[in-house]
């Protein structure tokens, strides 16, 4: 997971491609700029999916916040610390 990102967000009044727009910008001046990159920080653009599903919101969550543990080796999740993870799996 080191080239993409997984968000879930209520829009209320924005729409999805002016927000990931914002996002995606600062994102990437901030990350070209600390590590003097010039080139493009994300793989492609952003898909966006309306969950209109109660139990498909929390499977998607699910999934957002167990993705890192399936990715990433055991000796590198530190990311785990800092997230809700040890909420869900209790």
């Amino acid at each position: 997971m080191t080239n993409h990102i997984h968000l879930q967000i209520e829009v209320i009044d924005q729409p999805t491609g002016k927000i990931m727009k914002h996002v995606h910008f600062h994102y990437a001046t901030y990350l070209n700029q600390k590590y003097h990159f010039i080139d493009h920080v994300f793989e492609s653009r952003y898909a966006a999916e309306l969950l209109t599903d109660v139990d498909y919101e929390l499977e998607v969550n699910r999934y957002i916040h167990l993705n890192p543990i399936r990715e990433v080796e055991p000796e590198k999740c530190y990311i785990i610390r800092l997230s809700s993870i040890p909420v869900l799996r209790s």
